[in-house]
């Protein structure tokens, strides 16, 4: 049961990290949208960053949150 919930916990989490991702790519105008995404940001970003310091862009695109999901996977293999 311990870890259904830590892997629930974690892909949550990896959905969040996908929707931020994608929510970034946009110009976002509607005022709901644009909350939501705020809201993600706030909650996602400061793993992210912890990344984006050591992971330098690639192009114009930062691959630091496919390292950071990488990253939760490994965690949660090793954790269970």
């Amino acid at each position: 049961m311990f870890k259904a919930a830590i892997r629930a916990i974690v892909n949550l989490y990896i959905i969040m990290i996908i929707m931020w991702a994608i929510f970034s790519w946009f110009d976002i105008r509607s005022p709901s949208m644009r909350d939501a995404y705020r809201f993600l940001d706030s909650i996602v970003r400061p793993y992210i960053e912890i990344f984006e310091r050591f992971i330098p862009l690639v192009g114009n695109i930062s691959i630091a949150p496919i390292i950071a999901i990488l990253v939760l996977e490994a965690l949660v293999w090793l954790l269970i």
